[in-house]
């Protein structure tokens, strides 16, 4: 029973400090300690001053890089749902490989299970209207993805 008073009393103590005022501490007649936002009703009570709880916003780097990883992946997304061949450095050689079926079914996966992880309070990314510009590489249907870049938080 103690013990649960116990636990009680460490679960509210940060909802009191959110208000950032005096916390209240005393023991009652069985030994017992008790923690409250108000003195108690006729019992010698010790006044503890608390501070206001940290702004938990995240700083603006945070929110860049947060933002440029988010971007990353979408446009892996884009590139692996768009063209029929992509290429992808998979084992980490350095040298790309051409991603089967399977491999891009994984990959396609991965980079949207990591946008519904990292990207919910992102802003959505901008579309181009017109494709760019097609290079060599593009006209032959290929695209280079070096898997790294885009999921490098993703290393379990």
């Amino acid at each position: 029973m103690r013990v649960a008073y116990l636990i009680a009393a460490v679960l509210l103590v940060p909802y009191a400090s959110a208000h950032a005022g005096e916390l209240y501490k005393w023991t009652d007649e069985n030994g017992r300690t008790h923690y409250s936002d108000k003195p108690p009703a006729g019992k010698e009570a010790e006044a503890r001053a608390v501070a206001p709880v940290a702004d938990s916003s995240p700083l603006p780097m945070q929110s860049k890089e947060n933002a440029e990883r988010c971007a990353k992946l979408q446009d892996a997304k884009r590139v692996l749902e768009t063209f029929d061949k992509v290429e992808a450095d998979v084992n980490g050689d350095g040298v790309p490989e051409m991603l089967n079926e399977e491999q891009k079914k994984r990959e396609l996966d991965r980079a949207n299970n990591m946008i519904e992880r990292l990207c919910k309070n992102a802003p959505p990314p901008a579309v181009a209207a017109e494709p760019a510009e097609k290079d060599d590489k593009s006209d032959s249907g290929e695209q280079i993805a070096d898997d790294r870049d885009y999921f490098a938080d993703d290393k379990n």
